[in-house]
């Protein structure tokens, strides 16, 4: 199997909004351990854990990821959310609006890949 470019934060790194990571990560696979729900219970924000072109790649990761069930009953729970990067439209947004927005998220993606490049 191929390996990609597979990014393991293991808890390190800041989070980052669904939004943000479909930006950063466009038509990859993202796997998020996700930190926050929106009101309808949909996963919002998390920390990217990996991300490859090869949804098998993604998958490995998260096997070796803990299992619920392997975890003390008093510790928190980790969800995970395994999903292709691809631009979403908002509820009471025109598709224009997520349009635009998602190419203004995209800039900032870039940027802030830059930025992490530079000593």
């Amino acid at each position: 199997m191929a390996v990609y470019d597979v990014v393991e934060t293991a808890g390190v790194g800041a989070d980052l909004t669904l939004d943000e990571a479909i930006a950063r990560y466009y038509g990859e696979w993202v796997l998020m351990r996700i930190t926050a729900f929106d009101s309808r219970q949909a996963p919002a924000k998390g920390v990217v854990l990996a991300h490859s072109p090869d949804r098998d790649v993604v998958s490995d990761v998260l096997c070796r990821q803990p299992a619920n069930a392997s975890l003390p009953p008093d510790a928190p729970r980790q969800p995970y959310y395994t999903f292709n990067a691809s631009p979403r439209v908002h509820v009471g947004e025109s598709y224009e609006q997520a349009k635009r927005r998602f190419a203004a998220q995209c800039e900032q993606a870039k940027e802030s890949r830059r930025a992490e490049r530079q000593p």
